[in-house]
């Protein structure tokens, strides 16, 4: 069926449809985790100093359905983590959520008059909409090229789908890379694609703080992480690289919605002779508990921003300047 579809789209039965305000779609082949987010994050702090910007998701994991405009204060449950995520770490983004990534767009030009750019969040699988920019995200453990559609690998999409990227960020590389390191990564690269624009970064951990901005140490506590990401690998290296052995790691799917029984085993780590670490995205599913259930918890989210490899930064930029 998905080799059908995508045929009936090349072919023009299906028809696919210019967005009627530039968009930039950001999108992956794989079922989640290739770092779509701080890529996401990047791309809307470029652009929202000097032009209006909206950013549309899906909103996966939220109880609702339909379009919806998400604000600061709004509840993950009605919105989905990684929008509200996106939201607070960008106030000055409109940013809504829905299903069908057209028709969101003509919503929020009826809405947000004044929008220069649509940022389109996980819009690769969505064939009606054609975007101005194409950003394809992917792994620097296991790209695309080198995995296979699902049920024999975790690919969601066929791989000859990148062709319609103009920009492939393969993510989540090792801080040092050495030139070798690359240039044997790049001899993988399928013929099809030599002529693409290929970005290596890595993820940027921010020192922990609280809400205000004050530094928080780990220092005779027990870690405590809890994660319901794709893949919690890097966060926990991370982890265990600088702060130390992790006493228990409570691990959930990607978008986890936290039930009684969760919560009850989570509010058993108390400060101050623990310390929870998280990731953003889970502190926003976590946050409607921290008034009542969780009260009395320390709660951390790490934070992550993208670095870069080589040009990779120039290049984006760049890409992102010109069309804008």
């Amino acid at each position: 069926m998905l080799w059908l579809r995508n045929f009936l789209f090349d072919k023009g039965v299906f028809i696919s449809v210019e967005s009627p305000l530039p968009t930039i779609v950001i999108g992956n082949l794989e079922f989640g985790g290739t770092g779509k987010t701080p890529v996401t994050d990047y791309v809307l702090k470029r652009l929202a100093p000097s032009k209006r910007v909206g950013l549309l998701s899906r909103g996966y994991g939220r109880k609702t359905q339909g379009f919806i405009t998400v604000e600061i204060n709004d509840n993950a449950l009605m919105s989905g983590d990684e929008p509200l995520m996106l939201k607070i770490r960008n106030p000055e983004v409109s940013v809504a959520v829905c299903e069908n990534r057209f028709d969101g767009i003509e919503k929020m030009l009826r809405i947000y008059e004044s929008l220069d750019f649509i940022v389109a969040d996980d819009a690769m699988q969505h064939r009606r909409l054609v975007g101005k920019l194409n950003l394809l995200c992917t792994l620097w453990d296991k790209p695309f090229f080198s995995n296979r559609v699902f049920p024999a690998g975790t690919l969601r999409d066929h791989p000859v789908r990148a062709g319609a990227a103009e920009i492939i960020l393969v993510n989540k590389c090792p801080n040092q890379i050495s030139d070798e390191q690359l240039t044997n990564f790049k001899k993988r690269i399928p013929k099809s694609l030599e002529n693409k624009k290929f970005v290596f970064t890595y993820l940027r951990y921010s020192p922990l703080e609280s809400a205000s901005g004050t530094p928080i140490s780990t220092e005779g506590k027990k870690i405590v992480l809890l994660t319901g990401i794709a893949r919690p690998y890097y966060l926990v290296r991370y982890v265990q690289d600088v702060y130390g052995p992790i006493y228990r790691h409570l691990k959930y799917s990607d978008h986890h919605l936290f039930s009684n029984t969760d919560l009850n085993l989570i509010e058993k780590f108390t400060a101050p002779e623990f310390i929870i670490l998280t990731t953003e995205k889970d502190l926003m599913r976590l946050a409607p508990f921290q008034e009542k259930k969780l009260r009395g918890l320390l709660i951390v989210p790490v934070k992550i921003e993208l670095g870069f490899h080589a040009d990779g930064q120039k290049v984006l930029d760049t890409t992102l300047a010109a069309i804008s």
